[in-house]
């Protein structure tokens, strides 16, 4: 279903940049209709606050880049594995991450938005191989070929591609 959503919105949601130019035409639209201001001095308008963004932005893009530096350090993946541990259940697992979240976001907001996105990833990644470990039987290698219980309902293919994913499980961040 998710996948279907995404097809949807990909397809019929527009860009983020056309929102942009829409709102910019909006506001143009009403500068020049609701005050006495002409449409070259709503464009000059535009123009000069446009660039004193840039100290703003310059800002708010150094909180993100050492919130990511900060949160995907090594000592911060290590902390992150131990955490992504701890959780037991689904609802569980998503009461962390909010919990840690809300915690990190005192700290500092570009750390809490990277650190709880990868605290988050590592707890799906976790889930997925302990689901998978349990749902598939024990794996072995016979004469260079992968052999389990559904050994003859599989292409040799997916069985090998199996084996490859079973040995990712226990990759690090």
């Amino acid at each position: 279903m998710a996948l279907a959503l995404t097809d949807w919105t990909e397809r019929w949601v527009p860009d983020a940049f056309v929102f942009a130019l829409l709102g910019t035409l909006i506001v143009v639209i009403a500068g020049v209709t609701a005050t006495p201001s002409s449409l070259a001095q709503v464009v000059d308008a535009w123009g000069r606050g446009f660039w004193e963004l840039i100290p703003f932005t310059l800002q708010m893009s150094l909180v993100i880049i050492t919130g990511h530096v900060l949160a995907t350090s090594r000592p911060m993946g290590r902390v992150i594995r131990m955490v992504a541990a701890w959780p037991r259940t689904p609802s569980g697992a998503v009461a962390l991450v909010t919990f840690i979240a809300l915690t990190s976001s005192w700290i500092n907001w570009g750390f809490s938005l990277v650190f709880s996105a990868v605290l988050g990833r590592e707890i799906a990644r976790r889930a997925a191989a302990s689901s998978r470990r349990r749902r598939q039987p024990h794996h072995r290698r016979h004469h260079g070929d992968l052999h389990d219980d559904r050994h003859e309902t599989l292409p040799e293919k997916d069985r090998l591609a199996e084996w490859d994913d079973a040995a990712g499980d226990d990759a690090s961040v």
